[in-house]
């Protein structure tokens, strides 16, 4: 019988206390009907053993090991190769997932018939050891879809925040560039979902908590991978150019990918590298970002993430010091 979701989990090296809490919170479910796929990614330390511990005790585990750390955007390929629920969601190694989610979940995707449900999260400061509430704006609960509207949808390119249909994965071929290998594979992930799917909808709930201010975490990880960044945002780019995206949108991603280039540059330790190929990936791609400069001025959720500054930045610097070419 198909599991109601599957449940995926790649693992590298959490803390122990903090993998042992995420797989209690997922083993612990009030919808005993899932899946939970464990994906070892070569981990060490105690971590192997504490797989292998859960995996004995709970039927619905499957655990696969990587002697050798293949990234997590390959662990998730991994995951989802292995997977056979309904649905599919993608947790971290150190996060927690709240007891009743898949249930709450899986009731209003199958009662509205959507491919994609997205939900709120709370923070978890490692350093304090406390639950930060998280203010997030409500949202209309109606299903729509992204061509509808895109704008509704420009703030949430994280996966653990949303359980996607199985059948979106395999219909429409979606899998992670796996020569990202600490992070970034799941805002694709996510852009490629929301253009496949017919129906998404928001839940006005905090069902997962996310663990931040840990030195190791995966977003800490990837500021010191600057190769995967301009990998990212290549792929980022040929998704513009190969789908009809609304104005709004196409502005939104090249606005965040002159974010995520223009943050990094700022905080890296090889500023001359990392400028250098900066500027030849603008060149490269200059009209498409020129063209867009006066988009980011009309649409106030580009505004309301404070990306639009960072096009100007890069643009502009190459127009005043002559460096472009049309």
């Amino acid at each position: 019988m198909q599991p109601k979701v599957s449940v995926i989990v790649p693992v590298y090296n959490p803390p122990a206390q903090y993998l042992r809490e995420c797989l209690d919170s997922i083993c612990n479910q009030t919808l005993k009907d899932i899946e939970i796929i464990l994906i070892d990614n070569a981990a060490i330390g105690d971590n192997p053993q504490i797989l292998k511990e859960y995996a004995q005790k709970d039927k619905r585990i499957k655990l696969f090991r990587f002697e050798k750390n293949q990234g997590y955007s390959s662990a998730c390929n991994k995951g989802l190769e292995m997977a056979t629920g309904e649905y599919i969601h993608f947790a971290d190694s150190d996060d927690l997932v709240r007891q009743d989610t898949y249930q709450i979940l899986y009731n209003i995707l199958k009662n509205k018939n959507l491919d994609i449900i997205i939900f709120f999260y709370d923070w978890y400061d490692t350093s304090t050891n406390t639950i930060k509430h998280h203010q997030y704006t409500p949202q209309d609960e109606k299903p729509f879809s992204f061509h509808n509207n895109s704008s509704r949808l420009s703030k949430y390119l994280t996966l653990w925040n949303k359980v996607i249909k199985k059948d979106l994965f395999e219909t429409h071929q979606i899998r992670f560039d796996s020569r990202l290998k600490c992070a970034g594979g799941d805002v694709l992930i996510s852009i490629k979902s929301y253009l496949a799917a017919a129906q998404i909808a928001y839940i006005n709930q905090t069902l997962y908590i996310w663990r931040i201010n840990r030195a190791n975490s995966v977003m800490q990880v990837i500021k010191s991978k600057s190769q995967e960044l301009f990998i990212l945002a290549n792929d980022i780019i040929s998704i513009i150019t190969k789908q009809k995206l609304p104005q709004e949108y196409t502005a939104y991603l090249l606005a965040l990918i002159a974010s995520i280039l223009h943050d990094n540059y700022k905080v890296s330790t090889a500023k001359l590298k990392f400028y250098i190929r900066l500027k030849l990936f603008v060149l490269r791609h200059y009209k498409l970002f020129k063209s867009n400069i006066s988009l980011n001025n009309n649409f106030q959720f580009i505004k309301d993430i404070h990306h639009s500054s960072a096009i100007k930045t890069i643009i502009n610097h190459l127009i005043k010091t002559g460096t472009h070419h049309d």
